[in-house]
């Protein structure tokens, strides 16, 4: 999974993912643990400005 550069960092995708697979880091970037990710899609569904992708 990757993020793009217009993501909002609103946290959305780290409140739904159900592996917490998705860390907000203290300068404002979204890191996704591939290992850890079981590629479900619920974060690309739920990120409103659709920035997650990679599935």
């Amino acid at each position: 999974m990757e993020v793009e550069e217009y993501c909002c960092y609103c946290g959305t995708c780290s409140n739904v993912c159900p592996e917490k697979a998705i860390e907000l880091s203290d300068n404002e970037k979204v890191e996704i643990d591939n290992n850890a990710c079981i590629k479900c899609g619920i974060c690309v569904k739920a990120c409103p400005v659709g920035a997650i992708y990679g599935l």
